[in-house]
């Protein structure tokens, strides 16, 4: 399953990605992983695609990341009885 949203940004990073400075990568995606995502946007959309996948999962990363950072804090100030 998609996360909630990722195809509406497709067209947004794909926009991005035409201003922006770009670096080449290449990697190997699964035959059926690339099927899946063609069926859903297209194969001349398949990088656009990608692109926004990686930043909303990066951005969910740094996110869960501020959060247990905000939870040990919170934690030690609790040990502390500092509240």
């Amino acid at each position: 399953m998609l996360p909630t949203g990722l195809l509406d940004s497709v067209q947004i990073a794909d926009e991005q990605t035409m201003t922006a400075k770009t670096k080449r990568v290449y990697f190997r995606l699964p035959a059926q992983l690339a099927k899946e995502i063609d069926a859903l946007v297209g194969p001349r959309k398949r990088s656009a695609f990608i692109v926004a996948a990686a930043e909303q999962e990066v951005r969910r990363r740094k996110l869960a990341a501020s959060r247990a950072d905000q939870l040990e804090v919170r934690e030690a100030l609790e040990r502390l009885s500092i509240n």
